[in-house]
């Protein structure tokens, strides 16, 4: 399984740059890219499509529920703020990643959500990740959670086997990838 994190916060005033990226859209993802008002989240949904023509070129495909298909690989893409990660594996996969420093009134949302022992933001968004990470990856039982912590943002990766290795790949849109390690959180 491998997991490429985009920071988008250095492509904002880099005009070359994402006239490219609109260049290489298809006329649907362009028809898409072009109904979003909000410039954070057009750079989003601009930078999740590059990582994916990067790995998968355009043979891709959205499912009506919203999934993103491949032929032989399972994927999935999560945003916040300025980060943007893409996940995918040769089995179900799902990601999720939600600043932590947000305020939220998590008790009451948690409450709300079914979650139990929601007394920290961090219990709420342990779980919270995990709710959306498990709902992208479709996987019915015996969903394994793994976590990571970059900056202020917590990342959960719902996988079908916890023992999968999973690579992290961290890039800045344009620039070499390089391979960094994030340290796993263990939580009781």
């Amino acid at each position: 399984m491998k997991l490429i994190i985009s920071n988008i916060s250095k492509i904002y005033k880099n005009c070359q740059y994402i006239n490219d990226c609109i260049a290489k859209l298809t006329s649907d993802d362009l028809q898409r890219y072009n109904n979003i008002s909000n410039t954070n989240r057009k750079l989003q949904f601009l930078t999740g499509r590059m990582l994916i023509y990067e790995n998968y070129g355009y043979d891709f495909y959205i499912h009506q529920n919203g999934k993103l298909i491949t032929k032989e690989t399972y994927i999935s893409l999560s945003h916040s703020d300025f980060y943007v990660i893409l996940a995918f594996s040769d089995k179900m996969v799902g990601v999720d990643i939600e600043n932590i420093a947000k305020k939220r009134n998590f008790k009451q949302l948690g409450k709300f959500l079914g979650f139990k022992n929601c007394k920290t933001n961090l219990d709420f968004y342990r779980q919270f990740t995990a709710y959306e990470a498990d709902y992208k990856s479709t996987i019915k039982t015996n969903i394994h959670h793994k976590y990571f912590k970059i900056d202020n943002y917590l990342i959960c990766i719902s996988l079908e086997n916890q023992n999968e290795p999973i690579e992290i790949f961290h890039t800045v849109p344009y620039e070499k990838k390089d391979k960094i390690y994030l340290r796993s959180c263990e939580f009781n």
